[in-house]
């Protein structure tokens, strides 16, 4: 495990444009960004918004709104993405969640993940069209009353299927999914269960 830098983020650049050379699960990308300031029971709540999503499909393979004061574990979503969607060769994650993800090196030192740690501000530097979507969204969800963050996520999710994961992307032509699947025979998986136990126990 070690800490990204500048040199790493235009590496990662320079493989963005050339997708052709690149494939599905090379790098996943995890972060947060500052979701929708709604009333949940009546209460103006700030929530966050936690990703994970593959560099070059540019999918979310994870998503979830959260409360911005409240618990949020990258933990349970990094095992949620692996579980389904293969393993990575890298994953650049945000410097937030090195004190977290720390305790599990073994866990991606076994599975043959490099796990890269950045500054917040290179990490979102790269700008992508569903976080174009999210902010939109986002505008039209703010200061709205809605009855559980459960709703609140449901609506997240119904507007990135509609506007997003189901639309052509000019850039490769293709959905989102069907960029992720072109790949499908380069993904290698790894038994659910063996994941969980992994992380049960730190290692692999």
């Amino acid at each position: 495990m070690w800490k990204g830098n500048e040199k790493m983020v235009k590496n990662l650049k320079k493989k963005e444009g050339n997708r052709g050379e690149s494939h599905v699960n090379d790098c996943w990308l995890t972060g947060e960004l500052a979701g929708p300031v709604v009333l949940l029971n009546g209460c103006r709540t700030k929530t966050s918004l936690l990703f994970i999503e593959d560099y070059v499909s540019e999918m979310l393979l994870y998503g979830e709104l959260f409360l911005t004061d409240g618990p949020c574990t990258v933990k349970n979503a990094t095992k949620s993405a692996l579980k389904t969607y293969g393993i990575p060769e890298k994953i650049v994650m945000a410097k937030q969640y090195f004190s977290e993800m720390s305790r599990f090196y073994k866990v991606f030192e076994g599975i043959g993940i490099c796990t890269v740690y950045v500054d917040e501000k290179l990490f979102f530097r790269k700008v992508n069209r569903w976080k174009e979507c999210f902010t939109k969204w986002k505008c039209r969800m703010e200061r709205g009353r809605y009855a559980s963050l459960k709703e609140l996520n449901y609506l997240f999710l119904k507007m990135y299927y509609r506007e997003y994961f189901n639309a052509i992307q000019p850039n490769y032509k293709m959905t989102p999914r069907e960029r992720f699947l072109l790949d499908i025979d380069e993904i290698v998986f790894l038994d659910p269960a063996a994941v969980e136990e992994s992380f049960n126990k730190k290692i692999i």
